[in-house]
């Protein structure tokens, strides 16, 4: 499926010195994630954090030991897999996002609503706002900067979502 920012998004996130980084505990990761479902009252994520860089298990399921895995968002499961590298909140927000996505406009990597795409961004982009991750003007500023495209914060910020898709949580299917 076409994701035009996904390049994008990892270069900017790549800037982000914290970002790259096993900066956080396990607690903190959780509570940030519990944090982001609370706000926009999404079902729980579950969330693993994966003992090492390699696992042998891949994304669809197979064997494959000894592959390095990224961290991801699993939407057939609703669940986060967070390797020890990437054990910062700016990545575990950029997980929950994908599940806020989901929760609210399906499978992540549908045409309408790539998985990187304005929507995503919006949502990831308020998280960290309310993480304190960075200030807001330069997160905005350096978005900006990278030519990433976000829907405007106010109409995707949490009580707004809530507002305008409630009815697509009630309806939504979770394992």
């Amino acid at each position: 499926m076409a994701d035009p920012q996904q390049t994008r998004v990892y270069k900017w996130e790549g800037e982000w010195v914290d970002w790259n980084r096993a900066s956080a505990s396990a607690l903190a990761i959780r509570k940030a994630i519990r944090t982001a479902e609370r706000a926009y009252a999404v079902p729980k994520m579950k969330i693993w954090l994966v003992k090492n860089n390699r696992s042998v298990c891949r994304m669809d399921g197979r064997s494959g030991k000894g592959l390095r895995l990224p961290t991801f968002y699993d939407p057939s499961t609703h669940a986060i897999h967070i390797r020890p590298r990437h054990r910062n909140i700016a990545t575990a927000l950029h997980e929950a996002a994908h599940g806020i996505c989901d929760a609210f406009f399906g499978n992540v990597d549908h045409p309408e609503f790539p998985a990187h795409g304005p929507l995503w961004l919006g949502i990831y982009l308020n998280l960290l706002i309310a993480a304190e991750v960075a200030p807001k003007n330069a997160l905005i500023a350096s978005a900006k900067q990278r030519g990433l495209k976000y829907a405007p914060l106010g109409k995707i910020s949490p009580a707004k979502i809530r507002q305008s898709y409630a009815g697509l949580i009630d309806r939504a299917q979770f394992v």
